[in-house]
């Protein structure tokens, strides 16, 4: 079951403007054995969701901070998801806001900042899982 969870086939896409914190969670999660995508805003995440659907396809899990500039954070990132992109997970960061859970759609867990290592991964495996009962949908 683990080697299905980290498997390469897995694309994560880690949605920070911090750039120390983004590559520090794009390489605990490529440790783990997923693939990795980058973007530093909410707006780059929907850009490349509408724009390059065969990447946004492989797309398992998007792990996205709340507070970022541009026309959305990342709680409005997560409702757009939930609404176009049912299946994908969506694991909401913060170390200044806590989301509510029950506000957040599912597959999706909150993880407070900062976080340890086994914890981002453990919140990842979760949502993959849950996010393999959903289809997938077109932007």
């Amino acid at each position: 079951m683990e080697h299905i969870l980290t498997s390469a086939s897995n694309r994560i896409l880690v949605v920070e403007d911090d750039a120390l914190v983004r590559e520090l969670i794009v390489e605990i999660l490529a440790d783990a054995g997923y693939a990795m995508s980058e973007v530093s805003c909410a707006d780059e995440a929907l850009d490349l969701f509408c724009r390059q659907p065969d990447l946004a396809a492989k797309i398992a899990v998007v792990v996205t901070d709340i507070d970022m500039p541009g026309e959305i954070d990342g709680l409005g990132l997560a409702a757009r998801l939930a609404a176009a992109w049912p299946q994908i997970g969506v694991v909401v960061t913060s170390g200044a806001r806590r989301a509510e859970t029950r506000t957040l759609r599912q597959p999706s867990v909150f993880l407070a900042k900062p976080f340890r290592p086994d914890r981002l991964v453990a919140a990842v495996s979760s949502v993959i899982v849950a996010g393999a009962r959903h289809e997938r949908h077109a932007c």
